[in-house]
């Protein structure tokens, strides 16, 4: 459902632009005076924008370049030193198309760029701390209203025992009270429910019509539009639990048991038919990665990382030389040509069909998975400097994918607090933010901006999912320009 899931770029590059003529976007670069560039959208809120942009350099002389800003062919801003601008009153739910134009006397140049105010909304899960509590699902605005403290919700609904939600265009699947159930994301109006009851491992993953989950240690699969069990899988050998969150790539499900003796199995996605299997002897990591006929495995307590052939079920490549690391149960994500996998306290990103080691990061552990978006890597860090090192910071850090250099770190500044469930979406990183000693404050929606790291003060005064102290968020994802943003625990997610 490639459609759903959001690994997307926030930098908006030049796409054309124009000599002598400050309206028109057609022209040569080479016969201009002035240097080519880019404009980049760094924060927005429900109603402005905040855009910037590289110098354009005057090739000839010194003479001042100026610059005009325009959206949808209207001058907004004119006569510019500056490389930055913010754009007030827009309007909500429409894509802009903006241009920059950097000019002198005798020549000009412009870069576009396109800028999308479609509000985006949280799909939130939500728990009291009392002993016994059930959970609540919400639906809720995904950007926060400014100076409104409590956010009101679009709906909301008590869900009992609830597993991480899917969102698949306007219906939303979630596992609740051991029952498969589909709700209006619109509305919250409940579409179906599964009359049986089961015993869950996993949420659902959502493919093409079809939810798979893992079910008293085997596959089942559900039609997503009635409920109707179809099939069900199970390994060969009884004492043998499929556990793993399913993960479908090129009509087939890949999922793996997590215990000490078992194996990784890929069944054919429509029939439930067996494709092969592979044995393992340790756990392996809650969902692997299965993209461009591979798929990837993590088997943490081994030091080992594992790429096996998605048609043979033969290892591609199989390292072993990264260390145990006991417990730890990294997911591994894909960016740029490389699978991105912790072990031992190293962050390493190997190349997907040869498992060459193009760089790695080994200062700490991490305490989260890792997402991936725009040519970063995202991730949870325990802190690393000075002081820190004895005094529980987290730090949420940007990798640049293409060679593992520190593009930013955002300190939570305060002992004990820490970031879970990252997920990227489109110009933002979305976090979880726990207080780990004080268990009365409970977990809420953070932002940060995905090209700096600056934390985004919106959600700080007037978060979206904005509760009382005793309830806490402890699963989402979130919905922008009609796509679909996970953490990276979901079998969905990219």
């Amino acid at each position: 459902m490639k459609e759903l899931i959001g690994i997307g770029c926030s930098m908006l590059i030049l796409l054309a632009c124009s000599k002598n003529d400050a309206s028109n976007t057609t022209g040569s670069t080479n016969a201009s005076k002035l240097s080519a560039f880019s404009v980049s959208v760094l924060e927005r809120t429900s109603i402005t924008a905040v855009i910037q942009w590289d110098s354009s350099i005057n090739k000839t002389n010194n003479e001042q370049v100026k610059y005009k800003v325009l959206l949808d062919n209207v001058v907004v801003d004119t006569g510019l030193s500056r490389t930055i601008d913010t754009l007030f009153n827009l309007v909500n739910n429409k894509i802009y198309t903006g241009k920059v134009i950097a000019y002198i006397m005798t020549d000009s140049i412009a870069a576009e760029f396109s800028l999308s105010t479609y509000e985006g909304y949280f799909y939130a899960a939500t728990r009291s701390n009392s002993y016994g509590a059930t959970s609540r699902l919400g639906y809720f605005n995904g950007y926060p209203t400014p100076l409104l403290q409590v956010q009101p919700s679009i709906w909301r609904l008590e869900a009992g025992v609830l597993l991480e939600p899917t969102l698949s265009n306007d219906t939303l699947f979630i596992v609740s009270d051991n029952h498969v159930k589909a709700i209006n994301a619109l509305t919250g109006t409940l579409l179906w429910q599964n009359s049986s009851t089961y015993s869950f491992n996993t949420p659902v993953t959502y493919n093409e019509g079809k939810l798979y989950a893992c079910i008293a240690g085997a596959l089942v699969c559900f039609n997503s539009s009635t409920g109707q069990q179809l099939w069900s899988y199970r390994s060969s050998f009884s004492y043998i639990n499929l556990v793993s969150i399913p993960v479908v790539d090129d009509n087939k499900v890949f999922v793996a048991s997590r215990s000490s003796s078992g194996e990784i199995a890929c069944v054919d996605a429509q029939s439930g038919a067996k494709i092969w299997s592979y044995p393992i002897s340790s756990p392996t990591c809650s969902r692997p990665l299965a993209i461009s006929g591979v798929v990837v495995f993590i088997i943490a307590l081994e030091g080992r990382v594992l790429a096996i052939n998605q048609r043979t079920g033969s290892p591609i490549w199989n390292r072993k030389d990264f260390g145990s690391t006991g417990s730890d149960q990294f997911n591994p994500v894909y960016s740029d040509g490389n699978v991105i996998v912790h072990t031992n306290g190293k962050l390493s990103a190997l190349d997907l069909q040869t498992g060459a080691e193009k760089w790695k990061y080994d200062y700490g552990m991490t305490k989260s998975s890792c997402v991936a978006g725009n040519g970063r890597i995202y991730f949870c860090q325990d802190s690393i400097d000075g002081y820190d090192r004895n005094s529980y910071y987290r730090n949420l850090l940007c990798l640049k994918s293409k060679d593992g250099s520190i593009l930013w770190r955002q300190n939570s500044q305060a002992s004990g607090h820490e970031y879970s469930r990252l997920a990227f979406g489109k110009d933002k990183i979305y976090a979880l933010e726990e207080y780990v000693f004080n268990p009365d404050f409970g977990r809420r929606i953070v932002a940060f901006n995905a090209i700096n790291g600056n934390r985004d003060v919106f959600f700080s005064g007037s978060n979206p999912v904005q509760l009382n102290r005793y309830e806490h968020v402890y699963d989402y994802c979130v919905k922008r320009d009609r796509m679909v943003y996970y953490p990276a625990t979901h079998g969905n997610y990219r």
